[in-house]
């Protein structure tokens, strides 16, 4: 993008290079387009960074890697939990581009009790959370789209750690769950749902392991093809704080009706390791899962950590291929997430934790957005979603089915289990309307004017916080003046 200087009083602006030089502040980012834009044709985007008001949080569990958000019919749907352990749910309605008020659902016993998001095929938000090694509660909205009204709390399992409930496209919900007390749950484990989760049948073994050993799941998915996949890490439990290592895989075949391995071959239930496909030998090196992802191919992309790296497995030549993304990893939970843009596949990490209070000092880091457009063979950084942090950014989370304008959540602030920290969000915006903080199209005298009362504190608007530094204040004001009088 050419730049281009526009002389307004005493500021200069210089475009497309983030800087408005007489105002001192960080605007945000212009893409140049290479992604294609936003649908819209503009091919050209403005990146930013908000704060999601009044849901100040210890964020997502420090362990759990629930799905906790996801996009459906123009609202994300983001559950949380707070310092004190009371499990909220909010929404960010992508036309008004604004938060909803959180609501709050119950209580979890512990910081692993962490909500886990699903939406239902009939529009309809079931949240499971509660504790560590005992029983999950759960609630479903009365209405489809709407988080203001909740059925009454419900109860499944009696002893089990982390849900990952899914829906199959014949309606059944599957929710997964390690299943045990303390160290004791070394076994993953379903139970499947045919009335929209009101109900739920029996306790099934999907993996069973020998001894001490814990399967810990990070993420499970559901394909287009209707296949359900599963990636993992074992744990050595007699260790009580031991190591995880290697990364396994396995899949359900919805054609065949039975459980595989990537090359077809039958696993019966349940699994134990030497019936799955071992993606990754880490040796004795700390390795932590974080995601899985498909393409439009419903090819597997695996993202994890060994050491000091992020990794991406995926299976291709009839062997599981692994690339370094970066390094970075200074804490052994440190953690990320992938989303993919049309064939652009997107990598959300944190890396470099510097902050020296809190319990697990160097968790977090910096948050960066890396890109590759050969597959997750070869990486480059694109975006440095944050700067020069005076606290660390952790615990991040990308919605599933997302939107461009919202990519990315995370909560920023100490890793302590018992300090509120700032809920964050990032996306990308069309740059011709930047300053349309009301969503009608244009840049207005009512733009202004919402960012006006904004500033006064007399509403809460989360998108007249436009320059992106987590505050509305007059710089805001200034900045959409200047886009309204045609200055920017």
């Amino acid at each position: 993008m050419p730049k281009k200087k526009i002389k307004f009083g005493p500021f200069l602006i210089v475009l497309g290079f983030s800087i408005v030089a007489g105002l001192g502040v960080y605007l945000v980012s212009l893409g140049d387009g290479s992604d294609g834009g936003n649908g819209n044709g503009n091919g050209s985007l403005v990146r930013f960074v908000g704060t999601i008001e009044n849901a100040n949080s210890i964020g997502f569990a420090i362990d759990s890697m629930a799905d906790t958000c996801e996009y459906y019919q123009g609202r994300t749907y983001f559950a949380f939990m707070d310092a004190n352990l009371q499990c909220y749910i909010s929404c960010f309605d992508h036309s008004a581009k604004s938060w909803s008020s959180k609501v709050f659902l119950g209580t979890s016993s512990q910081y692993h009790g962490s909500p886990a998001l699903l939406v239902l095929d009939n529009g309809k938000i079931v949240v499971f959370y509660s504790c560590h090694s005992g029983g999950f509660k759960y609630r479903i909205s009365t209405f489809m789209g709407d988080i203001s009204s909740w059925g009454s709390e419900k109860s499944v399992f009696n002893y089990a750690t982390y849900p990952h409930p899914i829906q199959l496209s014949n309606g059944e919900v599957w929710l997964f769950a390690m299943h045990g007390t303390s160290y004791d749950h070394g076994k993953l484990v379903r139970v499947i749902s045919t009335d929209r989760c009101n109900t739920f049948g029996p306790i099934q073994s999907i993996i069973d392991l020998e001894g001490d050993t814990i399967c810990y799941v990070s993420s499970i998915r559901v394909g287009t093809n209707g296949f359900v996949h599963i990636f993992f890490s074992i744990y050595d439990g007699s260790a009580g704080s031991g190591s995880l290592t290697d990364i396994y895989y396995m899949c359900y075949d919805p054609f065949d009706a039975r459980w595989e391995k990537v090359d077809g071959n039958p696993i019966s239930l349940p699994a134990t390791l030497s019936s799955v496909d071992k993606v990754f030998e880490s040796g004795s090196t700390f390795t932590f899962p974080c995601d899985l992802k498909l393409d439009s191919h419903n090819d597997v992309y695996i993202l994890f950590t060994h050491g000091s790296y992020y990794k991406l497995a995926k299976h291709e030549g009839g062997t599981w291929q692994v690339y370094d993304i970066t390094g970075g990893v200074n804490d052994n939970r440190d953690n990320g997430r992938l989303r993919f843009d049309g064939t652009t596949l997107y990598a959300y990490l944190t890396v470099n934790g510097t902050y020296p209070g809190g319990e697990e000092p160097l968790r977090g880091g910096e948050i960066g957005r890396y890109k590759s457009v050969d597959g997750g063979c070869t990486w480059i950084l694109d975006w440095k979603i944050t700067e020069s942090s005076s606290l660390n950014n952790i615990d991040l989370r990308v919605p599933l089915n997302g939107e461009r304008d919202l990519q990315c959540i995370w909560h920023y602030g100490t890793p302590s289990r018992t300090i509120s920290c700032e809920l964050k969000y990032c996306g990308e915006r069309p740059r011709s309307i930047i300053f349309d903080v009301n969503g009608d199209g244009v840049v207005n005298i009512l733009d202004v004017k919402l960012v006006k009362l904004a500033y006064s504190g007399l509403i809460n608007e989360s998108m007249a916080d436009l320059d992106g530094n987590g505050k509305i204040d007059i710089l805001d004001v200034k900045l959409v003046k200047l886009a309204y009088s045609g200055f920017l």
